[in-house]
C-alpha cells in the first residue's frame, strides 16, 4: 500500500436556465492530483466524511481498463494506493461513511473480480459462478451492489449481504447491473428488457421495477438517495437527456447526464452550455442549474461531476493538462 501527499421543465425554461447559469459565489475547486508518475485520475465517489475514491493511471482515461489503473483513496491530505487482488489494475467505485470501499480488480488469472477494501485489507467478493464481477456501491450497513457473470455467461445485477451473493434478476433480458444502493436497501440499476432495450430499474422488497425511458430506446440509472429518488440519463436519437425519477414520475432535466443525488435533492452531472463545445460539471437544484466551471487554466475547458455528499461536497473530473489529461476534482462552497 502506498500513501502520498496530494497537492421536468419545458424546453424554453431549460434554455433560459442554461443561458444564465453561473458558477456558485464562494465556490472553490481543488485538483486532487494523481499517484506519483501518473497523468490521469478520476474521482468516482465521496462519503460524508469527505473521503474520496476513484482511480489513478499513467495513461488518459479513455483507455479500457489499462493494466496500470490503480484504485485510490484521497483522505486527510494524502492519496493512498489501495492495491489489487493480485492482478495489474484496480478501480475504486464506492465508499460508505465507515470508510469501506468497493470496486473491481484484476486477479492473477487475468479475470476481473469485485472487491471490498476495509481496514487496510482488500477482499475478493467472488462471483455467481462465472468469471467476472464488479462492485459499484456500498451503503452504511455494508450492503454492496454490482454485477456478476453467471455460469451461463450472462451478467446479472447482484447484492452482497452478510457474506451472501444474491442474484437480483433482470427486466426480462439476459443482462443487468446494479449501480447504487441507499441506506434503506433500495437499489438502482440497469437491465435489458425482453425486447432488447436497456431500461433503468428500482429494486426494492425483492422486486425489480422498470422506471421507463420517456419513450426513448435506453435509460441508464446512475445514482439513488435515501428517499428513493433516482438520477441518470436517457438516450435515443440525438444528445442524451439527464433525468430525475421520483414517486413514479420521470422529470427531464435537459441535455446531458445526471450521476449523483443527495438527500436534499441536489443533483450533479454535466451539460454543454450554449456557445460551449465541452462538457461542464453542473448542479441541478429546485428547478435551477449551476455551472461548476473548470480549473483557472487557459486549456481547462471541460469538467464533469459524479457524486455529491450531504455536506454539498462534489467530486468528479476536470481537464488539468494540455495533453488531454483529466484529474480528479473536489468542489466545495
Amino acid at each position: 500500500m502506498r500513501r502520498f501527499a496530494f497537492g421536468t421543465m419545458g424546453s424554453t425554461a431549460i434554455l433560459a436556465l442554461l443561458a444564465t447559469a453561473q458558477p456558485v459565489l464562494g465556490q472553490s475547486i481543488v485538483d486532487l492530483g494523481t499517484l506519483p508518475g501518473d497523468i490521469f485520475s478520476s474521482a468516482l465517489a465521496i462519503n460524508n466524511r469527505g473521503e474520496v475514491v476513484g482511480e489513478s493511471a499513467s495513461v488518459p482515461g479513455d483507455e479500457e481498463e489499462p493494466p496500470d489503473f490503480r484504485a485510490v483513496l484521497w483522505s486527510n491530505g494524502g492519496i493512498t494506493d489501495l492495491g489489487t487482488l493480485g492482478g495489474g489494475f484496480s478501480i475504486a467505485q464506492g465508499i460508505n461513511d465507515r470508510s469501506q470501499i468497493v470496486g473491481r480488480s484484476e486477479i492473477p488469472s487475468g479475470e476481473v473480480h469485485a472487491f471490498l477494501w476495509a481496514n487496510g485489507r482488500i477482499i475478493d467478493l467472488g462471483t455467481l459462478g462465472g468469471e467476472r464481477s464488479t462492485a459499484e456501491d456500498i451503503n452504511n450497513r455494508g450492503d454492496i451492489v454490482g454485477a456478476s457473470q453467471t455460469p451461463e455467461g450472462d451478467n446479472h445485477a447482484v447484492l452482497w449481504r452478510k457474506g451472501r451473493i444474491i442474484d437480483l434478476g433482470t427486466l426480462g433480458g439476459r443482462n443487468s447491473r446494479a449501480v447504487a444502493i441507499n441506506n434503506r436497501g433500495q437499489i438502482a440499476g440497469n437491465s435489458e428488457t425482453a425486447n432488447g432495450k436497456t431500461h433503468a430499474f428500482l429494486w426494492q422488497k425483492g422486486r425489480m421495477i422498470d422506471i421507463g425511458s420517456f419513450g426513448g430506446a435506453f435509460s441508464v440509472a446512475e445514482g439513488i438517495n435515501d428517499r428513493g429518488e433516482i438520477v441518470g440519463m436517457i438516450t435515443s436519437e440525438g444528445p442524451s437527456r439527464a433525468f430525475l425519477w421520483q414517486r413514479g414520475r420521470l422529470t427531464d432535466l435537459g441535455e446531458g447526464g445526471a450521476f449523483g443525488i443527495n438527500n436534499r435533492g441536489e443533483i450533479v452531472g454535466y451539460t454543454i452550455f450554449p456557445g460551449q463545445r465541452s462538457t461542464h460539471a453542473v448542479v441541478w437544484y429546485r428547478g435551477g442549474i449551476t455551472d461548476l466551471g473548470t480549473l483557472p487554466l487557459e486549456f481547462s475547458t471541460r469538467s464533469l461531476a459524479r457524486a455529491i455528499n450531504e455536506r454539498g461536497q462534489i467530486v468528479g473530473d476536470v481537464e488539468a493538462g494540455d495533453r488531454d489529461e483529466d484529474h480528479a476534482a473536489l468542489w466545495t462552497h
